[in-house]
């Protein structure tokens, strides 16, 4: 979901381009976060599809596997205009 965050440009850094100027693809992100968060967070649904809610330590884990990928896409863009100046 957070790649898709940062495809709101090829080039354009989210510093210059925020995520929010692409209003469908904020709301083709935000509505699956919310129903994942609902069935991992919801007893009755969590133990429907047999989840256990993630812990203070599980989402530090995924934001430390989220990160690096967000630096990667932005030091791409990043190349990008610097190869398209040349």
């Amino acid at each position: 979901m957070l790649r898709a965050m940062c495809a709101v440009s090829e080039t354009a850094s989210l510093l210059a381009k925020p995520p929010w100027a692409n209003r469908w693809l904020l709301l083709g992100v935000t509505l699956p976060v919310l129903l994942h968060l609902s069935v991992l967070y919801t007893p009755s649904l969590a133990s429907l599809f047999q989840l256990a809610p993630l812990s203070a330590e599980d989402w530090r884990s995924v934001m430390m596997f989220s990160l690096p990928l967000v630096l990667l896409e932005e030091g791409l863009k990043l190349l990008a205009r610097c190869m398209h100046v040349s």
